[in-house]
Order: C-alpha cells, then structure tokens, then sequence
C-alpha cells in the first residue's frame, strides 16, 4: 500500500501531524521505534508559550503574536531562525486553542511568566500539572479518532532504517525494520522526519556541539536517528555554534551522563545569594546575585566543564534560606558527604583538596570576596552580601552544567522542507520537532516554550497544509450554487452571491482583485454554518458586474455600491474586505456611513505619496492572447506566486486566473484603489473595525501603519502567510469575522 504521508515519530510533532492530515483525508503511517507513542512528552516538562489565546483573554491580558516575536528575538539577541520563529509563534496561538478545545488543562496560574530562563514581559506561557504527559493526552486522542476514521495507522517497535529516492534525490518512501528483525519497503507521496534529537546519545552529542553530554534526562529513544537519515538523503545540520548550558543541576555522580537529583535555587529573585560560586581553577567567575538568567547561562558557558561550586561556610548554612529546591535545611546536612555533589570540610584547604580544586586560590578567592563586601565594593558588582565566609566547617555543592536538549538540527526552510547545503529542497521530505534543534527554534539563548510550542504548530501546519495532499477535482461553478443575483448601481449591474439565513443583518463581502465573488465561496458556506448571511459582490469590471467608467476613482466606486445596498433594500451592515476591496469598503463606510454598521479589513493599501507615486508608474499590461495558450498559464503562475501554492490554493488561484480574464485589463478598479490616498476616510470611520494582516502579506507594513493611525481599531494578526491567508483557512476567518460581529452586536 502507498502512504500519502509516513511519520517518522510519534512524539509532539508527529501526532499533531498525523491528527490534521487525517482530518484532511490523507493516508497516513505513524512509525514508531518505542513500545508507545507520545515520545519526549512522556518525560519532558511539556511548557508551551502562545500569544493572542482565549485564555490570555479571558485573564484579559493584551498580548499579540508581534510582541511575541520581537521578544524571542531580543531574548535570543537576533540569533533564532527569524522564518521558524515567526512561523511557530504567529500560529502558536491558534494551535493553543485548539488544545485547550480538546481537553487540555493547564495549571491556575498559566499564563505565567517563564521563570526558570530569561522571563517574558507578558504572561505566555503554560502547562499542566502532569506536564507533558499532559499535551501527550489530547494528541493521542485525536490521533486515535482518525485511527478510528481508518485514515491514521501504526506500528509500535519498528525502526526506519533508510529513506527510499530516485536519482534525483525526491524521496519516495522508507525502508523499516521491526523488532524482531523482518525489514522492508513502504511506498510514500511525502515523509516527514520528526524522531526528535539526540540528546539521549552521548558519543552524536558530543561529536555535534563539542561538549560531552553530562546529564541523563532525555528520552531515551532520542538517539538521533532522523538527523541521520535526513543527511543520509542530502541534507544538513545546522547551530552547532548555538550550543547553551543550564545554570547546573545537581547530579548522581561524574559517570556521564549522569542521573539530576535537584537543584539549587541560583535566581536572585526568589532567593538572594548568600554564597560564592568558583569555577574549576577556584575563582569567582560572576556575579553571584547577577539579575538576568541569560547571562548566567552565557557565562557559565565559557567555563571548563561548565562545572562550578557554591561555596559557603557554616554560619551562612545556619541564617540563609534552604537552597536547595524542595529540601530543608537537615535534608541538606545529611547529604553532606554522603552524596556524590555535597562535600564539608574544617578548612578551605581541606575542603579545596576534596572537591579537586587548587586550595591557595580558593583561599585567595575567598579572602578577596570578604575583602570587598567590607569595604562595600564587589570586583564584580555583586550587591548582596549579608556575610563573610571565614568560619568553619566549609561547605562545597557542585553544580554541573549542561542541556537536556538537542542544539544542532536538520536544516530546513520556511515550509519545512529539508534542505542542501545549497538550499535546494530534498522534494518530498519535510522535518519538524526537536529534530530541527534548539539552536533554530531558540538561538544562542532558552527561549521559553519555543520547543514545545513549535513541535506543535509545525506538526500541525505541516498536516493541514505544507505536506501535499491528493490532486483536487475541479468541480467548477457547482462550489457557488444558488443566491446569485443583480442589481442595478449608478453605471450598471453588480452581480452578487447571498447565503444564509436571512434572520439577521447580512455581512458585505468585497474581494480583491482579480477575484470576483468566487474569493468567499467557502467563506460562506462557513458563514452559513454560524448562522450568519452573507453577501459577496462583483466589483466593477469583475465577474459579472459591469466595468466602471475608464476614468473612475474611489469615491465612484464607492457611490456604486452604495446604490447597489440601497436597491437591495440592506439595513446598516458589517463589511468585510480583503486588500483592493478594503479600500471601497473604507470609502463606503466614510461616504455613506448609514449603510455601514462596522468593518472588518484584511490588508489595508494605505500607501504614502511616495508609494503611489511608484505603483502609478508600473507598467499595467493588457493580457495578449497566444495560440499556444500561454496567455493563461503566465497569469496562472503569476497569480500561484502570491498562492503558496497546494491543494487548499489551487482552486482559489484557478478562479483568480479566471477572474483576470473576465475583467478589464488594464483594470481601472485597480488603477483607481492604488492612486488614492486613504489616510482621510479612515480618519472618518466611526464604527467598529477590526485590522487584519498576515505577517508575510505585501500589505503587512501598510496595514501595520492604518493601525497606528487609529490604535482604537481593533488590529490582529490573523497568520504567517501572504496574501492567500483567508483562502486557506476558511473556516477560522470566518469565525474571526463572526466573533467581531458578536462582540459589537452587529
């Protein structure tokens, strides 16, 4: 049997993937190399952050998917891969809901600040009280209800051993071998790799970021075996450089990697530092009190071993607060040389000679630190310093560092398909998860949730769109069946499209060019679902409405349709455009203000003079018809550049192709939206509007700045994507544009 999609993983990544693509109606194979699925989440702390969620909302907390993105990359200082990012986090809010709609349950305080790395500004960040196993229980429930639909398979102990391809490279399938050593070959159109990293291999570790794998708390299935098969087919590993240690654990002994058996309480802001911290040559290497957890990280990074111990001597044991997370102050002297971190001595001498550090720098070291805390002034700017360390016994803990985590990845690109060297894609083979590691998904840095959370929104995009599915059937003009209609405006007919009951005030729809009504056909069936009429127009020139004058402009346009509610007998309505069909939309609602009771605008062509200017000057070329048809094959692959293109676009874009030549060319609807300054009428608007804008869209910055022309609109960012955002997800926009006219009663 040939797959339309094998997983390799069934961790994070590849349930979520595996759930949306069956919902999409692909086959799919999930092959797992442990006795169950769930993978890193059955061990994994399992934080997640999102900005823009429900639950941010109802604790009514502003948040947004850009405020998000600018602080991953001021946390990560620019280093995280900025297409991954913002992939992950502006969908990371969608994909959030949607757990918490199947029955994700995070703890009372969530959204919280993460607090064990460099903090957010604004709560995003969450988990369950069971931690990952926690997201592990909603995954695999919606991957057992497409296991049910027969559109999802498994097989548990099975390992893929290669990755089938042509001569060309595209990849066709895998070669797997069970347990019990049978092996052969499984036949696919697509497959991804998400078998997470490598942290549970010492010697791939090591030989990846140079640094020996000092901690034991992986999963330990993560052996790295996807980044090899991923090289394997011609790609490669990127963020060796990116590697990042942990401020330390407290580990079992020095046999790496070694078992943690807790941790030090070393954040100033919840326990103040009564100690001093010395790397393996016995000096202080920071300040002990230091604020930001970044740093810490950072500079421990650039020590040997990434190995340091906090010393302290018996009247500091005594007066400070236990620091040791969850034991008390007698489960920590009993540990006092019995256990592999904790060492006392009656002299620093004798303590230094213990631990296996030079005992006259530690002398020395120590001394210089109760020097300067008496005369009131710390080599390194430490700032609390309630006492000297001079009195015996003397206390030594070891804190190693480490990470738990895999920094060097498979390398992809936007869509998440594995690359080359030279960037050239290895068709066929896409890769998500930890497999991709830390040092795409979090830079130089520990990003909070942004391990978690992209596994997740990956996984999913890449089963509800990025994986190609099977080819789409034209069905034709059979998808706008019934409620087509016209009606006379000032210079003739606008045709239209109404759908749904008519028990409440219909929403104007209003396409961009060179759509026609077609753009909203499952819009409104999405609409009609909600419970909500729609009505979709022509604009002038396009679909079936009659052109406009040649020498028309906005204020013309706008007159038109106006006319055309009227006729229609339309009370107040909510209009909702999208690019060159929110310009009319705007200056109906500032001309006619009685026919417009909100609005909802999807990339706004607010362009300065200078803009204008500039798209006025384009070349605006009739479309020439050629025998061999290439007249509709050049508008179709120009119009598929803007589409991203797969089967949820393509329909979309053959109507778009269409809709080029059914209207005017050069269009004087477009000449007319581009050569007008809008700035006046949104100043006029006085209902209700919402901002929508898609991170990747050409009217991105544009409607970027409508929003700081008038912060009292509404502004979301509604995807990652361009200018096809709505065409993929029909359904969310139209919940979008639903929920506005909810909340403001329209």
């Amino acid at each position: 049997m040939s797959w339309d999609l094998v997983i390799v993983g069934g961790g994070t990544t590849g349930l979520t993937a595996a759930t949306f693509a069956g919902r999409r109606g692909l086959r799919v194979l999930v092959i797992e190399a442990a006795p169950q699925l769930g993978g890193s989440l059955l061990v994994a702390h399992g934080q997640v952050s999102a900005a823009g969620t429900k639950l941010q909302a109802q604790k009514g907390i502003v948040d947004s998917a850009e405020a998000h993105y600018a602080e991953a990359l001021k946390i990560s200082k620019g280093t995280i891969d900025h297409d991954l990012a913002r992939l992950a986090i502006f969908n990371a809010g969608e994909t959030f809901d949607w757990l918490m709609d199947n029955g994700y349950e995070v703890l009372p305080q969530c959204p919280a600040l993460s607090s064990a790395h460099e903090p957010y500004s604004v709560p995003r960040y969450y988990w369950s009280a069971d931690l990952g196993r926690g997201l592990a229980r909603v995954l695999l429930k919606t991957v057992d209800e497409q296991v049910a639909r027969g559109q999802v398979s498994i097989l548990l102990n099975t390992r893929v051993s290669a990755l089938l391809q042509r001569a060309d490279g595209t990849v066709t399938g895998v070669t797997v071998e069970e347990s019990a050593g049978r092996r052969y070959e499984i036949s696919a159109r697509s497959v991804l790799l998400s078998s997470g990293g490598y942290a549970a291999n010492p010697e791939m570790f090591e030989r990846l970021v140079g640094v020996p794998l000092y901690v034991r708390a992986a999963y330990a299935h993560c052996q790295g075996a996807g980044l090899e098969l991923g090289v394997a087919a011609g790609g490669y590993l990127r963020g060796r450089e990116k590697y990042l240690s942990n401020f330390g654990w407290l580990l079992e002994d020095d046999r790496f990697p070694s078992a943690i058996i807790g941790r030090v309480n070393t954040y100033p802001n919840e326990r103040p530092p009564w100690e001093i911290y010395v790397n393996v040559h016995a000096q202080r290497f920071i300040r002990e009190d230091e604020p930001s957890v970044d740093v810490r990280e950072h500079v421990l990074r650039d020590q040997p071993e990434l190995r340091y111990w906090v010393i302290f001597d018996r009247e500091i044991f005594e007066r400070a607060p236990p620091m040791v997370y969850n034991w008390d102050h007698a489960q920590i002297e009993a540990a006092f040389d019995r256990k592999f971190p904790f060492s006392s001595a009656p002299t620093l001498a004798e303590l230094a000679e213990k631990i296996g550090i030079d005992a006259g720098v530690l002398q020395k070291t120590v001394a210089d630190y109760n020097a300067g805390r008496a005369a009131g002034h710390d080599v390194f700017g430490r700032e609390h310093m309630p006492a000297p360390i001079e009195r015996g016994p003397f206390y030594a803990i070891r804190q190693q560092g480490g990470s738990v985590t895999s920094t060097v990845g498979l390398a992809v690109d936007e869509r998440l398909r594995v690359i080359r060297a030279d960037r050239s894609i290895v068709p066929n083979l896409f890769a998500a998860g930890e497999i991709l590691g830390s040092g795409q998904l979090q830079g130089n840095a520990f990003v909070g949730g942004m391990m978690g959370m992209p596994a997740l929104v990956f996984g999913r995009l890449l089963g509800e769109r990025f994986v190609p599915g099977p080819e789409t059937a034209w069905r034709g003009a059979a998808v706008f069946a019934g409620g087509k209609g016209y009606v006379d405006g000032t210079f003739g007919q606008v045709h239209y499209r109404a759908v749904g009951p008519a028990t409440r005030p219909p929403i104007l729809l209003i396409h961009q060019t060179p759509f026609a009504f077609t753009q909203f056909g499952a819009i409104q069936s999405e609409l009609d679902r909600l419970g909500r009429r729609s009505i979709a127009v022509d604009n002038p020139g396009y679909g079936f409405s009659d052109p406009p004058p040649e020498a028309c402009d906005l204020a013309t346009l706008a007159d038109h349709l106006a006319t055309a509610c009227r006729r229609l007998g339309l009370p107040p309505v909510l209009v909702a455009a999208h690019h060159t069909g929110v310009a009319i939309a705007v200056a109906l609602a500032a001309r006619h203000p009685q026919l417009v009771s909100g609005l909802v605008l999807h990339g706004v062509p607010l362009y300065n003079a200078d803009e204008r200017s500039e798209r006025a000057a384009r070349p605006m070329a009739a479309i020439t018809l050629r025998a061999d048809g290439r007249h509709f094959t050049d508008t179709f692959t120009a119009i598929g550049r803007y589409a991203e293109l797969d089967e949820r676009t393509l329909g979309s874009a053959t109507w778009a192709t269409l809709g080029a030549f059914l209207a005017l060319a050069p269009s004087p609807v477009y000449r007319a939206v581009f050569a007008h300054d809008l700035e006046p009428e949104l100043r006029a608007i006085e209902v209700p509007t919402l901002l929508l804008s898609d991170a990747a869209d050409v009217l991105h910055v544009n409607t970027q700045r409508a929003a700081k022309q008038r912060p009292d609109f509404e502004y979301r960012e509604f995807s990652a994507g361009g200018s096809f955002a709505l065409l993929r997800e029909p359904r969310r926009w139209a919940e979008v544009v639903a929920d506005f006219a909810d909340r403001h009663h329209l």
